[in-house]
């Protein structure tokens, strides 16, 4: 009797623990792999998704420095900066309030009045958001590049 259990364990006890613990190992490196291959999904759709936004931007960004050079081709810059807020409308079909800036960084245009008057931007005073448009709140202001520059930015990570 003593003998057949021990056939019986090394029979099957001892290959059925055996191959239970190679099941559970290679159920972890499975799940490490989807998880790997989930990371890469993710990042490939992200990356997409950001390519896709830098294209709308591009073209924005294009569309609106067409209508600028538009602008400025009907009249010298001097007297489109000093009325660019009233002169953006009939240029660019976006709700924006466009502003110019003086060499020193003081704002030429548009003037507190008609920022107050604009239709579809009436703002309270209270919220303080009024001071950058009336030339009473400090800014910094980038200038894009050259459209001759203009070539798509790099991406850095993991691959």
């Amino acid at each position: 009797m003593r003998k057949s259990v021990w056939i019986f364990l090394l029979a099957v006890l001892v290959p059925s623990a055996v191959l239970g613990w190679l099941a559970l190992r290679s159920a972890e490196e499975q799940q490490i792999i989807l998880e790997r291959r989930t990371v890469e999904l993710y990042q490939r759709e992200t990356e997409n998704l950001a390519a896709a936004a830098r294209a709308i931007i591009d073209e924005q960004r294009r569309a609106f420095a067409e209508s600028v050079r538009t602008l400025l081709a009907e009249a010298k810059p001097e007297i489109v900066a000093q009325d660019f807020a009233a002169r953006l409308p009939g240029a660019w079909p976006r709700k924006a309030v466009g502003f110019s800036l003086a060499a020193r960084g003081h704002i030429l245009s548009p003037a507190t009045a008609r920022v107050r008057s604009a239709s579809g931007w009436i703002i309270p005073e209270s919220s303080g958001k009024n001071r950058l448009r009336s030339g009473r709140a400090v800014s910094s202001v980038t200038r894009p590049p050259p459209v001759a520059c203009s070539s798509p930015p790099t991406l850095s990570g993991r691959r």
